[in-house]
């Protein structure tokens, strides 16, 4: 279909898969067209071509790649997009107004990164939505800017990750708990039994519990919480009495100015902690995941039917705070009985 002399074309398209597209070609210059992509509708390919001789440069040319580092410069994506935006490589050279639905489906479905030391990694059911929601705000970015003018393609397409199996899953039973608990004192293991008994009570993770400070447990029995990895974002929780004493007896002695240290007083990265983790727990035949805290926290919370909005509360993890967290004294007063019923229910 021609539109005015010189003004551009739209030729149809009929697909392998039978669907038919429109592409918008641009007016001749100098003998040559360029497509300006696959439209759904001849209107849809008509707005393209209306909004190539508006802005025929960005219009034209724009990549995923290009538009990716647009919205990276301007502060517009989260730690999140950065993470899951290598496994979008497919989409790094074509220009946006040719990313056409299938494209954005197999980036969802089939999507991997490359990694230099351990190769091909596939993306998790977690990480493919979390894909979905990176494509959905630089695709809005898009059309806000006017690159785009169709609707937006990822937020047209429904996508449910599969359930996570549990087949793998193994959570901490009542009896591996007890062993915890009588090895907390042991002077050789107690610096990494402490730690797992603090997040198997409390929610928190394994990365957040080995950057918590001496500073961080308060004479009222709070724990403030490093949210992000600079320790400027606090989360305070009320510790469980159990653990209060105990916690507090090891900081006395401790000479770290972290809460928990290494064997050798130092501070205690994550990565270490992990490895210790499952040394120590094989020796105690307790063989666990370094998740399998976590969920044995969340198992046990859905067993005594807890407060979900309370949950909510216990387990905030967001970095992208302006303001210091701060709970009223009822909501603090909830958070500490939900705890107790946890370790209660662990007792049973």
């Amino acid at each position: 279909m021609k539109r005015r002399n010189g003004d551009g074309t739209i030729r149809k398209i009929k697909k392998k898969n039978g669907q038919i597209y429109y592409q918008a070609l641009s007016p001749s210059t100098e003998g040559h067209r360029t497509s300006l992509g696959l439209y759904p509708t001849k209107s849809s390919a008509n707005k393209a071509l209306d909004g190539f001789k508006r802005n025929p440069t960005s219009f034209c040319n724009i990549t995923f790649e290009m538009l990716y580092h647009t919205c990276l410069n301007m502060g517009l994506l989260s730690n999140n997009d950065r993470y899951v935006y290598p496994y979008c490589h497919k989409l790094y050279k074509k220009r946006v107004v040719c990313i056409v639905r299938e494209d954005i489906v197999q980036c969802i479905t089939s999507s991997y990164r490359i990694d230099p030391a351990r190769g091909k990694i596939k993306a998790s059911p977690n990480t493919k939505q979390k894909i979905k929601s990176f494509l959905n705000r630089i695709f809005d970015y898009a059309i806000s800017e006017g690159i785009l003018l169709e609707r937006n393609i990822p937020r047209s397409i429904e996508f449910n990750p599969a359930p996570t199996s549990s087949k793998n899953q193994r959570l901490f039973s009542k009896e591996e708990i007890n062993i915890l608990w009588d090895n907390a004192n042991n002077p050789y293991i107690s610096y990494i039994i402490r730690p797992v008994l603090i997040c198997l009570y409390h929610g928190i993770s394994a990365g957040q519990v080995v950057r918590i400070k001496r500073k961080d447990l308060l004479s009222n029995g709070i724990l403030r919480v490093p949210i992000d990895k600079i320790g400027e974002y606090m989360h305070p929780i009320p510790l469980n009495p159990k653990l209060l004493d105990v916690v507090a007896e090891f900081s006395s002695k401790s000479n770290s100015e972290f809460l928990f240290a290494d064997e050798t007083g130092g501070s205690m990265t994550y990565d270490v902690f992990r490895g210790r983790y499952q040394k120590i727990l094989r020796m105690l035949s307790c063989t666990h995941t370094i998740g399998d805290m976590r969920n044995t926290f969340l198992s046990t919370a859905e067993k005594v039917k807890l407060d979900p909005y309370i949950l909510k509360h216990l387990l905030e993890v967001h970095d992208r705070r302006r303001e210091p967290l701060v709970y009223d004294e009822e909501i603090m007063k909830k958070m500490k009985q939900a705890i107790i019923s946890i370790g209660e229910a662990y007792d049973e």
